[in-house]
């Protein structure tokens, strides 16, 4: 994936692009359920960790891209708004966020 990203010009300038737009739409907009679950579609791969075998998702590192890609454009916000308080901020917004989302998926779950 690191190569695809960078090493093809123009090639991987336009792939960048298409990531950059999937980041912002998963970040900022609320998908409808087919296009997330259609990004979330996985081919299954079974890794030899010896010993024992460990099932492998094969879009799971795209969507490990989309996190760490998410991460580095908010850390900085983030940081400076939670001040001393980062981790117990930074999860206090994390359920705040996730009741909000559920509360707008699931209306009659406000009560």
């Amino acid at each position: 994936m690191k190569a695809w990203c960078l090493r093809y010009e123009a090639h991987s300038e336009m792939l960048r692009n298409e990531l950059a737009l999937w980041v912002d739409l998963l970040s900022n907009v609320s998908p409808l359920y087919a296009s997330y679950r259609a990004l979330n579609a996985a081919i299954m791969l079974a890794a030899d960790k010896r010993p024992g075998v460990r099932p492998l998702a094969c879009w799971e590192i795209l969507i490990r891209l989309f996190a760490r890609c998410n991460l580095e454009e908010t850390k900085h916000a983030a940081t400076t708004e939670c001040a001393n308080a980062q981790v117990s901020g930074g999860l206090r917004a994390g359920i705040e966020g996730n009741f909000h989302a559920v509360r707008t998926v699931w209306p009659q779950s406000a009560g």
